[in-house]
Parts: C-alpha cells; structure tokens; sequence
C-alpha cells in the first residue's frame, strides 16, 4: 500500500491518464473506433453481422440461379469466408435488394438478381410511364430506401456518459432481424432522443456528433444525417482527427438532395472515407451501400456515375478489397441493364394502348436505349479493368468467363432491343397518320354539313318571309283607287 500522498497523487494522475487514454484509443470519426471495443477489432464478424439481414433476401425470396450463388460464393471467399456463411455474404454485398429503388420490393431483388446473371429476354417486371421517368421528390426516394442495404449500429460501448447512456438503449437492437425492421427502427429512434449534446465538446462532441450521424443515415432521416455528419467533420478537421465514417455518411446523404454535386461527394467523401481508413474491411460493404443509393438516386442514367465509382476502386491503397469490390461494381452495372431491358420490352410490347399510343412512352424507351448502350459500353471497361489485376487463380477466371459471357448476351440483345422500339415507332406513325385521315374526313363532313346548314337556314327564312307575308296581306288586304274616284269626292 502507498503511503506518500506525493506518490499516491502520481499513481492516480497516471492511472487518469492511462484510463483517459484507453477510452479515446483511437479516432471517434473512424469505423475503427465506431465497430470495435478498446483492443479488439473483430471487423470480419462486424461484416457478416452488417449484412446478414440482407441475406435474408436470399434465403426468403426464393431459390436463386447457379450463377447467382457461384458469384455470391466467389465474393464472400475473396472475403476470407467459406461454405454458406462466403455465399450469404456475397449475396448480401450483391444488393438484392437495391431493386427496392423500382418499386419491386425486396422479393423482386432476388427475381432481379436470378434473371440478371441468368440472362433472360423475358418481361418479368411491368413499367408504367411513371417509373420510365419521374422527377425528383425527397419523401418517394426516402421510402423506396427503406429496404436497401445500410450500415450495423455501433459495437463499442464505452464513452461520456451521454454515449453509454444511449448505447444501452442500442444494446436492445435486434440482431437477428433487419435493420429496417419496426422494432429495431423504433430502438434507433429513441437512442436519438437520449444522445444529448448539452455541455459537450471535443472528442465527447465529436462522439455524440458521429452517433447521432449513424443514427440518423439507418432511420432514413438523410436530411439531418447530412447535417450531423457534416459537423462532425467540421469539429474532427478542427481536432485534426480522420473522420472517415462521418464522410461515408455525408456522401451518401447528401445524394438525397435535390441537385447533388455527385462529383465533389464522390471525390472529397466517399474517396476519403476509403483512402483514410484504406484496412477497413468494411469497405466492400461500403461499395455495395453507396453503390445501391447511386442507383435509386439516379435510376435511367446511372453508367456515368458507376464509372466514377469505379475509377475509385481502382485505387492501390485498397487493392485487397480489388475483386471484391469490382465484382459488385460490375453486378451493378449488369442489374442496371437488366431494368434498362426490362423497361424497354415491358412498355414497347404492353397491352395498354393509353401507354403505347402515348409519345412519353417512345421518348422513354428511346433514352433507356441509350442508357443501355453506355452500360454495354461502360461495363466492357471495367471487366478489362477486373480481368486484369490478379487473373490467374482458377475461381476468379471461371468469375471472369461468367461476367465476359453475360455481357456479350445483353449485347447481343441490343439488335432485339432497337427492333421492339422501332416498332413502336412505327406504330405510332400509323397511329398518327390514321387519326390524321380520320381527322380529314371529319373536317371534310364537317364543310359539307356546315353548307348544308347554312342553305337550310337560308331555305327556312325565305320561306318563313313568304308565309308571313301571305298572312299579312289576308289580314289586311289592299284596295286599289284611282284618281278618278279622288275627283269626284
């Protein structure tokens, strides 16, 4: 036991020290810090975690093709992963769900997935006029994020008492189901309401700040998760701290804006959350979320922005991730096809003739048509790019194989794709021209009757004039004098 009140002062200013230090142990900016407790990182466990509800996709909505689990399995074993737990998580990364952006619903994200990789020239999604093009509301892209893939709350546990307060609330999270479950939505909402930032600064600001950024993102309020997320990397650049997961956040938020500068979130977010941070193994999950929001955000024009997104990926700090990342890149561009297809086919050879004769329907299916060529071409560059870091293992060659042969069928389906809009086209003109005649013809009836009218009119008042005159001079008849009959009076 110490004794010298000197000594006893320099152990308990120490021991605050150490303790004060072990709790900040490391950036409150960082999925680092975010996901793991003090010492312990357990990221692959994090990342089966963070997905595993997206699984559920797969597991609930049907039995997938062979192609779709072999490309499942061949993400979750670049991951490190084996048997079904590297099919799950590939599965999950691939975003099935992201087809929850057209209005399909999570059951269409696996329908979606089998007939994309098993290529099928089949309509099996129906458009309307509405979902060809629609034009930008906050609150319908809100709703149709519901089922898309997010972020797992946090794992680390410790913090100023405001932190631990909320975590607590966080703890009764339920990890068996979605995070867009109502009982975990409602537990996310109400840790909002208890993080408090009264009488906060610093790094215990900064903390709350980034908790309450996540907290925000995984309840669909992207407004205020744009807000929080952009102070919180105000305050971390004022600590000098790496604020990677706010920037993730703020990235992907602020595409909910109504004319976002993808470019600049691209580049100064999204890039820096991933360079910053460049061992995170999260950073395939990143992709896939990012990925399925670009595609919400700008359905029917999304080749230029994937192509972004993936001149990102190319980049050596995270090479690790390489095939990961570029496998879901590339089903990102193959599902995008498949909608640019379906949407065609589905409008070009529908039944509704309101749909059909309508020249918003044409003026659609002839941008879809463009959009498809730039993902056939886009997508061609970024299987060069895929096929040519690392190609020689056997598993990712047989991936390679697959990916060349499903884009040279949609392709192929470029021909089929023209033909049906050109018949419509076609149709329409006929349309156009025969309303034309009809349009003629009843002008033509129209003079004629208009004459007709006119020389009726003119018959029944001519002889209208000759009966009231008839009945004028009955009534007072005229009698004829002469000058003679005048002299004589």
């Amino acid at each position: 036991m110490i004794k010298n009140p000197i000594v006893c002062s320099i152990v308990s200013i120490s021991l605050f020290l150490y303790l004060s230090g072990y709790l900040w142990a490391g950036e409150p900016g960082t999925f680092d810090y975010f996901y793991s407790e003090p010492s312990t990182i357990g990221w692959i466990i994090a990342g089966i975690f963070a997905i595993i509800a997206a699984a559920t996709i797969f597991l609930t909505g049907g039995v997938a093709s062979p192609i779709v689990v072999s490309t499942g399995t061949f993400i979750g074993n670049t991951a490190g992963l084996s048997g079904i737990a590297a099919t799950n998580y590939g599965l999950a990364l691939l975003g099935g769900g992201a087809i929850a952006s057209g209005g399909f619903g999570m059951i269409g994200g696996v329908a979606l997935l089998t007939t994309t990789l098993g290529f099928s020239t089949d309509v099996v999604f129906d458009f309307a006029i509405s979902k060809a093009s629609s034009a930008y509301s906050y609150y319908k892209l809100v709703e149709e994020s519901k089922n898309l893939l997010t972020l797992p709350p946090p794992l680390r546990s410790t913090g100023s008492d405001r932190y631990e307060k909320a975590f607590l609330k966080i703890k009764e999270f339920r990890k068996e189901d979605p995070v867009n479950s109502n009982f975990n939505q409602s537990i996310l909402k109400e840790a909002i309401n208890l993080s408090s930032l009264d009488g906060l600064e610093d790094k215990d600001e900064l903390q709350i700040r980034v908790l309450l950024s996540y907290l925000n993102f995984a309840t669909n309020e992207y407004k205020e998760a744009a807000i929080q997320s952009d102070l919180s990397i105000r305050l971390a650049r004022k600590l000098e701290e790496i604020r990677t997961l706010p920037a993730f956040l703020f990235a992907v938020s602020s595409l909910y804006e109504e004319s976002p500068d993808f470019k600049l979130l691209n580049e100064n977010y999204f890039k820096y959350a991933l360079m910053a941070e460049p061992n995170n193994d999260l950073i395939p999950l990143l992709f896939s979320i990012y990925l399925s929001h670009v595609e919400l955000r700008f359905k029917g024009s999304t080749s230029s922005y994937f192509t972004q997104v993936a001149e990102v990926a190319t980049e050596e700090k995270i090479n690790k991730y390489f095939d990961q990342v570029f496998s879901i890149i590339l089903i990102n561009y193959f599902k995008s096809l498949k909608i640019e297809q379906q949407r065609i086919s589905s409008l070009c050879l529908t039944d509704n003739l309101t749909i059909k004769d309508s020249k918003d329907t044409l003026s659609a299916v002839k941008k879809s048509l463009s959009e498809y060529n730039s993902l056939l071409s886009d997508g061609q560059s970024v299987l060069i790019k895929f096929s040519s870091v690392n190609g020689n293992e056997d598993e990712k060659i047989r991936q390679i194989n697959d990916f060349k042969q499903l884009l040279d069928m949609y392709t192929g389906d470029s021909a089929r794709l023209n033909s049906l809009i050109l018949s419509l086209k076609e149709y329409q003109e006929n349309i156009t021209k025969y309303s034309d005649n009809i349009k003629r013809t009843y002008d033509s009836q129209d003079e004629s009757n208009r004459s007709l009218l006119i020389w009726y009119v003119i018959s029944f008042l001519v002889l209208l004039m000759l009966v009231v005159y008839i009945k004028i001079k009955k009534t007072y008849p005229f009698r004829s004098y002469s000058i003679k009959t005048f002299k004589k009076k």
